[in-house]
């Protein structure tokens, strides 16, 4: 593997910084990059830092020593499976590695696990291939896929597990928290412009005191 401990591009050029959780895919499809778009996102909403790529793309070895510094050091591995990332041996080489550190969860986008193993048949030569899947089946035990019209519940279900093991909350749970904690007390008896005072007790605080 040309994964190494000593050393993607991200989607965008922001600065590398520590990653919970890497992406990974491989294709042009644009619903596929529209897919891991979304995920991120939503990731980063929970406060999980995470650093998506398809490093086939890269054509210099900076980009490609940088994705194995992030690809080695982050808790959890989303790996989006198409039914071309197989063919692909920086595919292989990540099922492989977060397979082997059993904390790879797959989700299978546009195919599920029964096409994928049946792909197996041609390659059963290669040794690469069959370890990547016999990895890839290993970690389905939380059968994530992403087919037509049902992107939403995948996607919260993959967002949902990382945010569980890593006890992470969400920028809206933080916002609630912040004023929850606003150290004006609410004066229960103050007389008049009921109407103004419940707008107000809405907006902070989510409900109203006066009817």
């Amino acid at each position: 593997m040309s994964i190494a401990k000593a050393s993607v591009t991200p989607i965008s050029n922001s600065k590398l910084r520590s990653c919970d959780v890497y992406i990974g895919f491989h294709g042009q499809n644009p619903n596929l990059i529209r897919f891991c778009k979304w995920l991120k996102s939503e990731l980063e909403a929970q406060g999980i830092a995470c650093f998506g790529a398809d490093r086939a793309n890269y054509v210099d070895n900076q980009s490609h020593e940088i994705a194995d510094r992030v690809i080695c050091s982050v808790t959890f591995a989303v790996v989006v499976v198409t039914r071309y990332s197989l063919l692909n041996h920086l595919s292989l080489e990540e099922l492989r590695f977060f397979a082997q550190k059993k904390n790879l969860i797959p989700v299978f986008f546009e195919t599920d696990a029964n096409h994928i193993a049946s792909l197996s048949n041609p390659h059963s030569n290669n040794k690469e291939f069959k370890e990547a899947l016999d990895g890839l089946m290993r970690s389905h035990e939380f059968k994530l896929e992403a087919n037509d019209g049902c992107w939403r519940s995948c996607i919260s279900q993959a967002v949902g597990i990382p945010s569980a093991k890593l006890g992470r909350k969400s920028v809206a749970d933080k916002e609630v928290e912040m004023f929850e904690e606003l150290p004006f007390p609410r004066n229960m008896y103050f007389v008049g412009r009921e109407k103004e005072i419940m707008e107000i007790e809405t907006t902070f605080f989510g409900y109203g005191d006066y009817l």
